[in-house]
């Protein structure tokens, strides 16, 4: 077992037992608690198990599993199955189990799985060591035994090829597990047979000696099998593994079957291990499911979690509303709803996932119970025909608050069937969210089961007497009141400062580690200000004081300057070796802003754990918000001896910053194409050129000044060009200007039929200023050409991305030139959705692009707030546009915000990219410190006036920096810029 515990904390047990029941055993090292649902005929049990750590297996007898006998209360009602690590020194280990004595001073861990962490991001990294990975391809291997039970040999009743065919369906049998868990999450997950040469399509026979004592000894045989495969792979079985299905001969094991929590085993009796119910509602336990209940904790039967069928193996079941939004299968854009205040629409069931867009999924949540609700309609055909209940009705299930992920209650838990609805009927929930005068109603108006898909119509909405009964108490999304007319409850005016998080960002863990009592490295942050709210740090062990200092810029220079260094967190370290202590900083978080830098340095008297690096320069870990780069190590504090390059071996917790309308600060933010973030200040009217590529490309921006924003927040972006050439493709000019006007323009004020653009704000010219554009819609033009623009809720307005390179140039015209749609064309709503994860608020804009979907209206949408797509053989751009709110004048402003989505493989090749974000295009790096410029707007931009860059007009190609390869620019910046391209 590898394993870091990355958290912990210690606490004593009350002294309430005798000191007779300690039994003799060697002292318990760390080992990984595993919760053990145990599936009798009726009913089931729980046991507590811990996976030990290599150098405790001879003290076990050599068993990697052992039971936790009489685990207190206390522990169990806080330990997470597969997550949590238990330290106890006075406790005892035997092959029988762990003792833990009255009085037992214990320590409580969370694990981070290191050996996946290469691949993964840092939040897939967190959703794995917490939860168990229910994406991807699970590697699954079946066990059959041969057991040579003391001269009297058991084995298994059936055979390899039998058991790869029921589980996998090797030779033909149409529903087995795998085919099931496929269908079941429409793709999401794959189970594959392990692939080894000791292994036959997915099953290997294993030879172990264990003797029957008359008594359930299915745990004694789970050991026995894992130690031997340990030996056939010659590794941890986590490299090869993901479940293990192992298949008790009979007489051996007296239930049905059991499964750790999180875990990877599972075992079952004889006659039940092909059965596909009992394979998947295992596997489930193992991907951190909890039973399904009704009445009885067994007894929804609309789902796996409930009741397994015996001896009917092509039974075809998946699982209900809460564990289908826990597994995440279904996370797609729109096919997930989170109820707010109301929502009415039309869902349809998880069978007929793959033929519709339509949602399938929908979450109530209570934050104040975390008792959460989650519907879902329960069609009967193909994967799911065999549901055993709520046959074709609206399913309501709710999930009690578990102490799993940091109390996100839909993680973990029980579920519970609380209504199946049919048409005409309702449910209602009163006190809802703990709130006397709040009630919430489920009505499913309609149920067709005459189409394909079959589809229910419900609407879900929320009653009140007061408007305590609607606020959340949360400022940064608006104060919630309630219509007294209606006795409906009013969504408040969200200011968009809500943080986003908290996330986390891991370091690879050291392999081979050294040791030293400092630690310095550097982070850089992307596109984004976040607040570093705390860290976690690879101890040595011992109890010392731990300190954290920070400064803005990077260590370099520094290391022995402790007035160069401020003090952030200290805290008294009590992790054991190889755990990992935490420090949250104090007194607030480290504001770190888009584009800059920040150095950190822990010292541990008792030693920080560290790997060897390469290059100082080198990120050892990013993501999409930091990057964290090597750093180095010293024999004491702010002196001794360095140690460099090194990789610091830990993990950062923090939170992405909002302000209200993203995007629109004043004095325009430059976000560069390789992470540069830089003020250009601009002048009021002025036109500048953003990018010039000679011959392909010239897009320019106009600044104005907002005066009642605040000074030096007052500039803005008010209008843009766009001119693409591509003679040399297709015979084809355009010229597009985008522009604003304070007030609406009268056909839009006095129409009101009329949808347009901010509310008659926005205009688009497609033959540069000649005539224009105002309302919402799809505009074709010349062959290849499109522009998309729509109002925008503002949840949905994009924050800023990067472009993509298109593999070829799309420079095949049709029927003689003119444009038909093309393949790669999406239609508008596609394109919206496309970009959901990009958006500022990708949960609140969920329900909002769902509700476009099935009322096909996105044109028809009213708004101050509009997005812009641009669509050419050239390039293709992303606009939003943004104005302040209308009832808070503080700051009038109108924003327009616009990169690049995809750029021809032509484009992109050309050597010169000029403007002041095409000069981003190459890194420049610090002559000394030999580290990215990200941030010097002088030493970024070859003009170091604004000037430099103001072109004549919308459509002007001519500005003073402009260079073409042979002027003073051009020779001064070549020696320090380094293309990437």
């Amino acid at each position: 077992m590898r394993l870091v515990t990355v958290l912990s904390a210690t606490f004593s047990l009350l002294a309430e037992a005798s000191e007779n029941q300690v039994m003799a055993g060697n002292q318990l090292k760390e080992c990984l608690i595993f919760e053990r649902f145990i599936t009798g005929e009726n009913e089931s049990s729980i046991a507590w198990d811990c996976e030990l750590a290599d150098d405790d297996l001879t003290s076990a007898d050599g068993n990697r599993f052992v039971p936790i006998i009489n685990l207190p209360e206390e522990i169990s009602s806080t330990a997470v199955s597969g997550v949590t690590t238990f330290l106890s020194p006075s406790s005892t280990i035997s092959k029988d189990g762990i003792m833990i004595p009255p009085g037992s001073e214990y320590t409580l861990g969370t694990i981070v799985h290191h050996h996946y962490q290469e691949s993964l991001s840092s939040s897939d990294q967190r959703k794995l060591s917490l939860y168990g990975e229910r994406l991807g391809t699970r590697r699954a291997l079946v066990v059959r035994i041969v057991n040579g039970n003391n001269g009297s040999p058991v084995e298994t009743t059936w055979s390899q090829a039998h058991l790869s065919d029921e589980i996998f369906g090797v030779s033909g049998d149409p529903v087995n597990m795998k085919s099931q868990f496929e269908a079941c999450s429409a793709g999401a997950m794959t189970v594959e047979p392990v692939s080894h040469s000791s292994v036959t399509d997915g099953v290997i026979t294993v030879n172990i000696d264990v003797a029957l004592t008359g008594g359930d000894i299915s745990g004694d045989q789970a050991n026995a099998v894992v130690t031997e495969l340990e030996s056939i792979f010659g590794a941890p079985l986590e490299d090869y593994v993901d479940h293990v299905l192992i298949c008790n001969p009979p007489g051996s094991y007296f239930g049905a079957a059991w499964a750790h929590i999180n875990g990877m085993l599972s075992t079952y009796n004889d006659n039940v291990c092909p059965q596909v119910t009992f394979n998947m509602h295992e596997v489930g336990h193992n991907l951190g499911l909890f039973h399904s209940s009704e009445n009885g904790e067994y007894d929804d039967q609309s789902g796996l979690m409930g009741f397994s069928y015996n001896n009917e193996d092509d039974k075809q079941m998946c699982f209900n509303a809460a564990k289908s939004w826990q597994l995440g299968w279904y996370d797609a854009p729109s096919r997930r709803v989170t109820f707010h205040t109301a929502w009415s629409g039309t869902i349809v069931g998880v069978a007929e996932y793959a033929l519709s867009t339509l949602s399938v999924l929908i979450k109530i949540p209570q934050e104040a119970t975390g008792n959460n609700y989650y519907i879902n309609f329960n069609r009967a055909v193909g994967m799911n025909a065999d549901t055993q209940d709520g046959i074709d009705q609206v399913l309501i299930t709710s999930s009690r608050w578990d102490p799993y992920g940091d109390n996100v209650s839909d993680l973990a838990g029980y579920s519970y069937l609380k209504a199946k609805l049919s048409a005409g009927e309702s449910y209602t929930i009163a006190n809802f969210n703990n709130k006397p005068g709040l009630t919430l109603t489920v009505d499913v108006h309609a149920i067709d089961l005459s189409t394909t898909p079959a589809t229910a119509d419900l609407s879900i909405e929320l009653t009140c007497a007061s408007n305590s009964d609607c606020d959340d108490n949360k400022a940064c999304n608006g104060i919630e009141t309630c219509d007294t007319s209606t006795n409906l409850c009013v969504p408040g005016v969200d200011t968009g400062t809500c943080p986003l998080g908290p996330y986390k960002i891991f370091t690879p863990f050291c392999g081979a580690c050294f040791v030293q009592p400092s630690n310095m490295f550097d982070i850089e942050v992307n596109n984004a200000d976040i607040d570093i709210t705390g860290l976690q740090y690879s101890s040595y062990g011992g109890n010392y004081i731990v300190e954290v200092y920070t400064k803005t810029g990077t260590h370099v220079g520094s290391e022995q300057d402790p007035t160069a260094w401020e003090l952030v967190g200290t805290a008294t370290s009590s992790a054991p070796r190889n755990e990992m202590g935490e420090i949250v900083f104090s007194p607030g978080p480290i504001r770190v802003t888009a584009g800059g830098r920040q150095a950190f340095y822990i010292h541990h008297p008792g030693g920080l754990k560290y790997g060897a690096g390469s290059d100082i320069n080198t990120v050892t870990t990013d993501n999409d918000y930091l990057s964290i780069y090597e750093g180095k190590a010293s024999s004491a504090k702010f002196g001794g001896t360095f140690v460099a390059p090194e990789i610091w071996s830990g993990e950062m917790t923090f939170l992405e910053l909002q302000y209200g309308d993203p995007g629109t600060n004043g004095d325009p933010i430059i976000l560069g194409l390789q992470k540069q973030v830089f003020k250009f200040d601009g002048q009021d009217g002025a036109w500048y050129s953003n990018l010039a590529i000679k011959n392909y490309l010239q897009w320019n921006m106009q600044f104005k000044r907002f005066n009642s924003c605040p000074i030096d927040a007052d500039m803005f972006i008010s209008s843009m060009s766009l001119s693409t050439s591509t003679l040399s493709l297709l015979g084809q000019e355009s010229n597009i200007l985008i522009v604003t006007t304070p007030e609406p323009i009268p056909e839009c004020s006095e129409d009101p039929n009329k949808v347009c653009l901010g509310d008659g704000t926005l205009h688009i010219s497609l033959d540069g200023g000649e005539t224009f554009l105002s309302e919402a819609g799809e505009y074709q033009y010349g062959s290849q050409h499109r522009v998309v623009a729509h109002n925008t809720y503002g949840a949905c307005s994009r924050k800023w991305h990067d472009y993509d390179i298109t593999s070829n140039d799309n420079n095949q015209l049709r029927e003689g030139g003119r444009r038909t749609s093309v393949v790669q064309e999406k239609k508008p709503l596609s394109l919206l959705m496309d970009h959901k994860y990009t958006m500022i608020d990708p949960l609140e804009c969920d329900q909002w692009i769902e509700d476009r979907w099935q009322r096909n209206d996105l044109f028809q949408q009213r708004g101050q707030w509009s997005t812009i797509y641009i669509e050419t053989p050239l390039v293709s751009f992303h606009v939003e546009y943004r104005r302040s709110d209308w009832f808070h004048k503080k700051c009038d402003f109108q924003s327009l915000d616009a990169w690049m989505t995809t750029v021809s493989k032509t484009l992109e090749e050309q050597p010169e990219w000029q403007g002041i974000l095409g000069e981003t295009k190459h890194k420049i790096y610090h002559e000394q410190t030999g580290s990215q410029i990200k941030s010097d707007r002088l030493q970024l931009l070859r003009g170091k006036d604004d000037a430099d860059y103001e072109v004549n007009g919308p459509f002007g190609k001519e500005f003073a920096a402009l260079d073409n390869g042979h002027g003073s620019f051009h020779n001064l910046m070549s020696s320090v810029i380094q293309t990437i391209f």
